[in-house]
């Protein structure tokens, strides 16, 4: 049963009965023939009008159905995006382009981000068609860097590691999580999807999506083990889990991008349980950054 056959239905008329709107494009789920659309899915929709200020802060979308939520936010191409629930739950992503910024970001290649596993054009005035067949194809995002680029950020993750674990000793435990939730996730994804593409030439999506599908499975076992660990232990600044960076060291060595540095039971591994005066956090703070200048070859044996 289609969830959403009655905003379908209402936009389709909508769009042959008013001039402004030259095209109409279902993306996402509901079109890939991959991993397909469930009982959770949204319906994403791109739509090309001559006037996108009343789709996107107006009254049009209510024409759909009733609109309990909605929000705006920045799109690919210079385009902006409606999120809308309606009632009964269902979600509508609604990103809205002019007919000139939709040809654009077809021709430009920024389109096939968001429709290169299928789309569906429900309605075209203007021969879109045509224009997406020869520009939009699947295929396999590029993950790799150069090497001064891949150096760089594993540097960036060190570093990082560190300034979290001052700031949880600190007290700060928002800015600590904000950080390694965040941003060193963001930087390991980055190794993980570069180590399934070397190794196994596989799709990685976007954004870590569907991660458990494609990435190997002592991986996925170590980023159980490191993200239960640090859910469990992160707002305890007395039991600071060490084990998240783990998962980012061994999916580089898989890699090959760093066979020489050695690999060192009892040092990394495990959490702190003693909770430890200032001085001790000084000492223990301090140690981390040695390790890393350690395994990265920075520090003197």
């Amino acid at each position: 049963m289609d969830r959403f056959r009655s905003i379908k239905e209402k936009l389709l008329a909508l769009a042959r009965e008013e001039e402004d709107i030259t095209a109409v494009v279902l993306i996402g789920s509901s079109t890939r023939a991959e991993v397909k659309a469930d009982e959770y899915s949204d319906l994403d929709v791109v739509l090309a009008t001559e006037r996108p200020e009343e789709w996107l802060y107006g009254d049009r979308p209510g024409r759909l159905g009733n609109v309990k939520i909605s929000f705006v936010e920045p799109t690919l191409g210079g385009g902006k995006e409606r999120r809308m629930l309606y009632e009964g739950s269902l979600d509508v992503d609604l990103i809205v382009f002019t007919p000139d910024q939709f040809e654009k970001a077809i021709r430009e290649g920024v389109a096939s981000w968001v429709m290169n596993r299928g789309y569906e054009v429900l309605y075209d005035a203007k021969a879109y068609a045509s224009l997406l067949a020869e520009h939009i194809s699947h295929e396999l995002r590029p993950t790799d860097l150069s090497e001064p680029e891949f150096n760089n950020m594993v540097n960036d993750f060190c570093f990082h590691t560190v300034w979290a674990y001052k700031k949880i000793l600190r007290g700060e435990l928002w800015t600590a999580k904000m950080c390694i939730d965040a941003y060193l996730k963001s930087l390991l994804l980055k190794i993980i999807e570069m180590d399934s593409v070397s190794k196994h030439h596989v799709d990685v999506w976007h954004d870590g999506r569907f991660l458990d599908r494609w990435a190997e499975k002592e991986i996925l076992s170590d980023l159980e083990n490191a993200l239960r660990a640090m859910t469990e232990r992160i707002w305890f600044p007395h039991c600071w889990p060490r084990r998240t960076s783990l998962a980012g060291w061994r999916a580089r060595r898989q890699s090959g991008r760093d066979t020489d540095i050695p690999k060192r039971p009892g040092i990394m591994p495990g959490y702190c349980w003693k909770r430890p005066n200032r001085q001790n956090r000084r000492r223990e703070c301090s140690l981390i950054a040695w390790e890393i200048e350690r395994d990265r070859g920075w520090a003197g044996a």
